[in-house]
C-alpha cells in the first residue's frame, strides 16, 4: 500500500469518525440514535488507532506518515477487519439469543421493555458492524487503486 494510499484510509477513518461526532452531538438527549453516533465515532476512531499502530513511530498528523504498510502488514489490517466482523456478527447472534431466552415468559409491560434494551443493544452492534465493512470495503478498494 503506497504512501498516498495510507495516507488517504487513515483520513477517510478520521473523517468518518468526526462526521459521527457531529451527529453525536446534534443528536437531542435520550434518543438511541445519539448512542448509536457515539459507537460508531468510537468505533472509527478505535480502527484509525489500530491502523497506526503499524507504524514504528506515534502518527498524530498525514505528515507523520514516511511510508506506507508493506503487503505484510496490509494483508494483517485486512485480516484483523475481516475477523473483527466475524466476531461481531457472533456477539450480535449471541445478543438475539439472549434476548429470546430473556423475553420467554416476561409479563406484557416487563417484556416491552426488555424487548426494547434488546433492541438498542443490537442496534449498537450494527453500527459497530457497520463502520467495520465499511472499513474494510473501502481498504480494500484504495488498496486495489495502486
Amino acid at each position: 500500500m503506497t504512501l498516498q494510499q495510507t495516507v488517504r484510509f487513515w483520513t477517510y477513518l478520521l473523517e468518518r469518525a468526526e462526521l459521527k461526532k457531529k451527529a453525536f452531538i446534534s443528536t437531542p438527549s435520550g434518543s438511541p440514535y445519539k448512542d448509536e453516533m457515539r459507537t460508531e465515532a468510537e468505533t472509527y476512531e478505535w480502527l484509525a488507532k489500530t491502523f497506526v499502530s503499524n507504524f514504528e513511530h506515534s502518527i498524530a498528523s498525514a505528515k507523520d506518515f514516511s511510508h506506507g504498510l508493506t503487503a505484510e502488514q496490509a494483508a494483517g489490517f485486512l485480516d484483523y477487519l475481516s475477523e473483527k466482523i466475524v466476531e461481531l456478527k457472533a456477539a450480535q447472534e449471541k445478543t438475539e439469543s439472549n434476548k429470546q431466552k430473556a423475553l420467554a415468559g416476561l409479563q406484557e409491560m416487563e417484556y416491552f421493555r426488555v424487548r426494547g434494551i434488546y433492541k438498542e443493544m443490537v442496534n449498537l452492534e450494527d453500527r459497530q458492524i457497520m463502520a467495520f465493512e465499511s472499513a474494510r470495503k473501502t481498504f480494500i478498494s484504495i488498496h486495489q487503486e495502486g
